[in-house]
């Protein structure tokens, strides 16, 4: 089962059933895209259309190169032509139940092997806690719910947050009939040139996506001195960290200029620093000066709401993003999936299909077994019994990191360095110096048949980090 009709969710569904299953998708909107049919009129790709396609099903070029939002949509409810999804359906709260899963869904519920929860990374907008805010008395709003240019005609407008969405709203209010227009930013920010002497630089960044991190951010890094001079001179701060390096680190994409920086060297957008506080209609800022906006638009960014769905499952961090994403599935809730909710400056799209492909193998075939280990040299009498017996060792991806793979012998979790061959050799050496721990604790008769007696001491996990191994 998928949660969710979206791009990430449609992309899993398509590759699921070209796994050969037939999955149901649950969707609480009317019409797939729900997300992309409430934002703004003008909203564009800011990927190029030929990174941005789902699996399987290429976008039309007569929609550009960075399709409009109407256009992706029509393109996505073709996509969506002839797969099980049940509209009007609000999933709820999922549960363990025997070896598979239970999804409450409105008065009933539903029974699964696998779930897929792919209802995106921006399901909750995040507003900020301004004292004061309370008595503003113009439209104060999250960035989510802005609908058009034309509805800011006349008006002053103050824009909060210089990330990717807060310059997407800039992008197209500095060539609307918006009146004064400011941009509050609390923290420096990374930027990129949609185009570049009429080149779109998105095609270029995939190319290098090879190159190490570091050269990425430097490359990035010029573009932007080439594209735009020095921002800081206008009030754009920059951000301490590059911008692959603070994706990577923070979850924090590229913002995207596609018209703002002009404005801005213009004089048309002023920056401001972090709103500090609201005192009637002026808006006060850290520095000390204040400006009287008509409306204000939090780009302030959004959570997962993933809480009410799995919060009794598994740990959320303060972003209320899980501990393993994509497809990467923890030995504690195997066939439970968190997909769709990583970020790329190459374009979401253009890593989730390749998930989506490794995830529907994954789910087609639950579990990849490697060879028996059968690592005599200095291991104690009965320890070779193991791989007789048939004790199996499992792999697959570690949670939010393809950097790292994620063991489990008969029950218990070891993380190691990828690539495979180092895995093996250390997840020899675990069963090796922890056999007996692992077989006790797993199971006690194993044990005994291996020549382990009662008094070997249990352990619930063992690790390994690095070179060394702890239990």
């Amino acid at each position: 089962m998928v949660i969710g009709a979206g791009p990430a969710g449609l992309a899993a569904a398509w590759a699921i059933g070209q796994a050969g299953l037939d999955p149901l998708v649950v969707e609480q909107a009317d019409a797939v895209a729900a997300s992309w049919r409430s934002r703004h009129d003008q909203l564009r790709l800011n990927t190029h259309r030929v990174f941005s396609h789902q699996p399987g099903a290429r976008i039309p070029r007569r929609y550009g190169p960075f399709p409009a939002r109407d256009d992706y949509v029509a393109y996505l409810e073709r996509y969506a032509a002839g797969m099980r999804i049940r509209f009007g359906t609000a999933a709820g709260r999922i549960d363990r139940a025997g070896p598979g899963w239970k999804l409450s869904l409105g008065g009933g519920s539903i029974s699964t092997a696998h779930v897929v929860v792919a209802t995106g990374p921006d399901a909750e907008p995040v507003m900020p806690a301004w004292p004061g805010m309370a008595s503003f008395p113009g439209a104060l709003i999250h960035a989510g719910q802005f609908r058009s240019t034309g509805e800011m005609a006349g008006r002053d407008v103050l824009v909060v947050g210089p990330g990717n969405s807060g310059v997407d709203l800039l992008n197209h209010l500095v060539r609307s009939d918006a009146a004064r227009l400011w941009l509050s930013a609390r923290s420096g920010m990374n930027i990129a040139p949609l185009r570049l002497a009429g080149i779109p630089m998105h095609p270029v960044a995939v190319a290098g996506r090879r190159l190490p991190r570091r050269a990425q951010d430097s490359s990035l890094r010029a573009v932007q001195r080439l594209a735009f001079g020095d921002l800081s001179r206008y009030g754009y701060p920059r951000s301490d960290l590059g911008a692959f390096t603070r994706l990577r680190a923070d979850g924090v994409t590229v913002a995207v200029d596609d018209g703002f920086v002009r404005a801005l060297k213009s004089g048309r957008v002023t920056m401001k620093p972090g709103v500090a506080r609201v005192e009637g209609r002026n808006v006060c800022f850290a520095d000390g000066s204040a400006c009287a906006p008509d409306v204000v638009i939090c780009a302030t960014g959004y959570r997962p709401a993933l809480w009410p769905l799995v919060g009794h499952l598994v740990a959320l961090d303060e972003s209320g993003m899980p501990p393993f994403t994509g497809p990467s599935s923890s030995p504690l809730h195997p066939g439970l999936w968190f997909f769709g909710l990583d970020s790329s400056i190459y374009g979401n799209m253009h890593i989730h299909r390749r998930q989506a492909r490794q995830l529907a193998g994954l789910i087609a075939r639950p579990a990849r077994t490697l060879p028996w280990l059968r690592a005599h040299a200095g291991m104690p009498d009965g320890v070779g019994s193991v791989g007789s017996c048939r004790h199996r060792l499992r792999w697959t991806r570690s949670a939010r990191s393809s950097s790292v793979m994620m063991f489990e012998v008969t029950g218990t979790t070891v993380m190691t360095p990828r690539p495979r061959r180092v895995a093996v050799a250390l997840a020899a050496s675990l069963l090796t110096t922890t056999a007996g721990r692992v077989l006790a604790a797993s199971d006690p008769s194993l044990a005994t048949r291996c020549g382990y007696g009662s008094d070997v001491p249990a352990a619930s996990a063992c690790a390994i980090s690095g070179p060394y191994i702890s239990a």
